[in-house]
C-alpha cells in the first residue's frame, strides 16, 4: 500500500503541467488547481495550508500556481489536508483547554 501510495504522489509531482480528463472525456483540473478551489471556497489562508504541508512560503505559492513541486513527503500531506486531517475535533480543542 505505502508503495503504490508513494507512486501516485510521484506522478502527482511530475504530471504538474498535464491535463487531465475522466473516461467520459471531461478535463480535470491538476492537483494545485483543486487544492486552489479548495482554499479559496472554504475560507483557508495559502499560509496555513503551506504551513500544514511544510514547505516555504516561496515554494508554496508557486506550487499554487502551477509552477514549481513540491517534495514526495509535501505532496502527502497535501493530501491529508484535502482529507480533512487539517480539521481539529471539538473533543480536541476541549482537551487542550483543559491542560492549560
Amino acid at each position: 500500500m505505502e508503495r503504490s501510495r508513494n507512486k501516485n504522489i510521484q506522478n502527482d509531482n511530475k504530471n504538474i503541467h498535464k491535463k487531465y480528463y475522466r473516461k467520459d472525456g471531461v478535463k480535470m483540473d491538476s492537483l494545485h488547481q483543486i487544492v486552489r478551489k479548495y482554499l479559496d471556497e472554504n475560507g483557508i489562508s495559502d499560509q496555513f495550508f503551506i504551513k500544514y504541508v511544510g514547505c516555504s512560503q516561496p515554494t508554496g505559492s508557486l506550487w499554487l500556481k502551477g509552477q514549481r513541486k513540491l517534495k514526495p513527503e509535501q505532496l502527502e500531506k497535501v493530501h491529508e489536508f484535502l482529507s480533512g486531517k487539517h480539521f481539529k475535533k471539538v473533543e480536541d480543542i476541549l482537551h487542550e483547554n483543559e491542560k492549560e
